[in-house]
């Protein structure tokens, strides 16, 4: 049973009509009401203005007759017709200029329903029953009936074929003011019947104006509202669009911190290792060897105790050269009071000086301040790049450049390189992968490639304070 209740066409037509956006939907359901309305009103209106037509000329048609016709039926109240006097008056009234063609019959009824007078001679004096709208007469009422010709008596009228506006009038005595009689007297009603077409035509065309002015601005309403509802639905698609792909950035950027949390401890653990196999191959190695010597020269197991003595001080001295250098590697300068000209002013020198050679610069950098760790991570940038160049450049010139492009900041070291050298790195994988990690870290970028002869390692990063103090 339910499924036959969802397979209507009613429902198919209950979704279809669901399916319709805002506007679509008013403009069919306000339609239908609007419609429905305008006609439930305009029959109201058409038929309060035809019952008011009526009634208002049928209220004037009876004060007109009743001053005429009361006069000529006084002798109603003794007798049951009228006599020969009344009935030509009456006869002539008709033929005046006055009602001819707007009256077409008079007829005169006693209380009991016997017509008094009838200008088809042979009804008068006939008894008929009395209908509900003579009753109501004789009760004082004045009653109208428009067009309703289909009592026994009104054979004669209906044959006459145009509309005909019937009218009950009471006859009251002159003296008493009782009803002695009552007037039934039938009206041309061709031009009240074309005022009431017209009327109705009026009628209708007002109120199906007003209604269609009411549906505009109501759809005007709507219309608008529909325009801001699927604008404003668009905003929250285009905000939740936004919202996924920066949940999938932040996403992203978590697995990116994650890895570089996970790169940094397995370089430091590499980056103590190595400084553990260089302490332990260098200077180690050395003061092992210093101190044999000296428990040699202790124990007197040479005689030549002062060459062993200059060798304990040569090996001392050199094992504190490596561990000089060793730590120079290890501890930065002090940054705090320079510029990012300054920072990479700083490594460039500390490079010429190590290995004795001269480095080319294009430096744009004058006078920009920056966090520390963005100055930590431009020296050590320039510091590995250079270190890097030095050991395979094989005595080319490098080249340091830097300046800002709409608030990054761009560095790039260059330099030649022999035939056949690719772009993996050669420091033990410690170098380039955990310099990327730094750089990406503060939201930079770094590439390096190899590309007609020449080796270029480049670094992009935004200058931002909060972040890089973050």
């Amino acid at each position: 049973m339910l499924w036959s209740l969802r397979s209507t066409p009613l429902c198919a037509i209950r979704d279809r009509f669901t399916a319709l956006d805002l506007r679509a939907q008013f403009a069919i359901a306000g339609s239908a009401v609007a419609v429905a309305a305008m006609l439930a009103i305009g029959n109201w209106v058409a038929a309060r203005i035809s019952v008011d037509l009526v009634e208002a000329s049928a209220a004037a048609s009876a004060r007109y007759m009743d001053s005429f016709i009361a006069p000529l039926a006084q002798e109603l109240s003794e007798q049951d017709t009228l006599s020969i006097g009344p009935i030509r008056a009456i006869d002539e009234l008709l033929q005046s200029e006055q009602l001819r063609g707007r009256v077409v019959l008079i007829k005169l009824w006693k209380p009991d329903g016997t017509l008094a007078y009838a200008q088809d001679v042979s009804q008068i004096g006939q008894r008929f029953e009395p209908g509900e709208s003579l009753g109501a007469a004789f009760a004082g009422a004045t009653v109208t009936e428009f067009d309703r010709l289909d009592d026994a008596e009104n054979a004669h009228e209906a044959a006459l074929g145009m509309p005909l506006l019937e009218i009950y009038s009471p006859v009251r005595a002159a003296w008493s003011g009782d009803v002695i009689a009552v007037a039934e007297f039938y009206e041309n009603a061709t031009a009240l019947t074309a005022d009431i077409e017209r009327a109705r035509l009026q009628g209708w065309a007002v109120t199906g104006l007003v209604t269609l002015v009411i549906g505009l601005a109501l759809f005007g309403i709507v219309h608008r509202g529909g325009r801001m509802i699927a604008q404003q639905r668009r905003a929250l698609a285009e905000r939740l669009a936004a919202m996924e792909r920066l949940a999938d950035q932040n996403a992203m950027l978590r697995r990116r911190a994650e890895n570089a949390s996970r790169r940094v401890v397995e370089i430091n653990e590499a980056n103590l290792r190595r400084v553990s196999a260089d302490l332990h191959d260098g200077p180690a190695q050395l003061v092992g060897f210093a101190s044999m010597r000296l428990a040699a020269v202790r124990n007197g197991r040479t005689a030549r105790t002062g060459e062993a003595l200059t060798e304990v001080a040569d090996a001392l001295v050199q094992a504190m050269d490596e561990i000089r250098e060793i730590s120079h590697g290890l501890v930065l300068p002090e940054l705090t009071r320079l510029d990012l000209e300054g920072t990479v002013e700083k490594a460039i020198g500390a490079h010429e000086v190590r290995s004795h050679s001269i480095v080319a610069r294009d430096l744009h950098l004058k006078n920009i301040e920056a966090a520390p760790a963005l100055k930590i991570c431009a020296y050590r940038f320039v510091q590995e790049g250079l270190n890097n160049a030095w050991r395979h450049a094989e005595g080319g010139v490098r080249h340091v450049a830097g300046g800002m492009r709409e608030g990054r900041l761009h560095l790039a070291v260059r330099n030649p390189v022999a035939a056949g050298q690719n772009g993996s790195d050669n420091a033990e994988g410690l170098g380039l992968p955990g310099l990327r990690e730094r750089v990406e870290s503060l939201g930079g970028t770094l590439r390096f490639g190899i590309d007609a002869g020449e080796a270029l390692l480049a670094m992009d990063i935004e200058l931002r304070k909060e972040a890089a103090n973050g």
